[in-house]
């Protein structure tokens, strides 16, 4: 083979070269281009977003990182929602630490803090004078409701109660008037535990009576609740912790 032969062929050899080393590496970049977008961290605001869109029967409001990579903690009003925006799944359940503490009821402690604080539960009814606090949003018609309301009625010596209306008027129409009777009277308490027994549920709603205060007083009860998400009865705080429902189990502890 002749030296100008193997010149020529080593220069498409070299050129060939070249050529793949380019493609290579543009290849790489756009490998690595795509990763960069797979692995582009969205915010929280997005991951929100996508949340409420995917699942739009729940609620959700504060949200953050979970202690699980990949996870986000979503505040469900008062319980701990656990979204993987990846695989578009939520996860009910409690996180805990190697050494037993659990994250998840530590985070709805946080929570249930951060909505008491918004409620001036001076502006609720209060009952009694015992050194443990009761803030309840209560039903007049609500039958789970008159449970909780006899039970603290038997704990009258050990609590005092603060307590709001929030009338379920779709379903309990006759609540709304209960609810602004007992806001009428001179003893509130009384009366709150005469409508919690039933006592107005046999008569006519046009009969029960109110003054004009009553109004704006249930308006400002339902602003507190709205305020901080109340959608059901009975919710509660006992002691500081937020108890959504009439979980005797669960009061009766944070009673002891």
């Amino acid at each position: 083979m002749s030296k100008r032969t193997l010149g020529i062929l080593l220069a498409i050899v070299m050129a060939m070269l070249l050529a793949y080393s380019g493609v290579d590496a543009a290849a790489k970049k756009s490998s690595k281009d795509k990763n960069e977008v797979g692995q582009k961290e969205i915010s929280d605001a997005e991951v929100m977003d996508m949340f409420k869109k995917l699942f739009p029967n729940f609620s959700g409001t504060d949200i953050r990182k979970a202690p699980i990579t990949g996870l986000y903690e979503i505040d469900g009003g008062g319980n701990i929602i656990y979204f993987d925006p990846k695989a578009t799944l939520i996860i009910f359940g409690e996180v805990l630490d190697k050494n037993g503490k659990n994250m998840t009821a530590e985070r709805r402690n946080e929570i249930s803090a951060k909505m008491l604080a918004q409620i001036p539960i001076d502006k609720g009814i209060k009952i009694g004078n015992g050194p443990k606090k009761v803030v309840l949003f209560t039903d007049p018609d609500c039958p789970y409701c008159r449970k909780v309301s006899d039970y603290f009625k038997t704990k009258a010596a050990d609590i005092t109660q603060y307590i709001f209306f929030f009338p379920l008027i779709q379903i309990h129409p006759n609540s709304e008037a209960k609810a602004k009777y007992v806001l009428s009277q001179n003893d509130p308490g009384k009366a709150y535990y005469e409508v919690m027994a039933g006592e107005f549920d046999k008569a006519d709603v046009k009969t029960i009576r109110f003054n004009d205060t009553s109004a704006a007083k249930l308006a400002e009860h339902m602003t507190y609740a709205n305020r901080i998400g109340v959608r059901g009865t009975p919710v509660m705080w006992v002691n500081g912790r937020y108890v959504p429902g009439a979980n005797m189990p669960l009061i009766e502890s944070l009673l002891k």
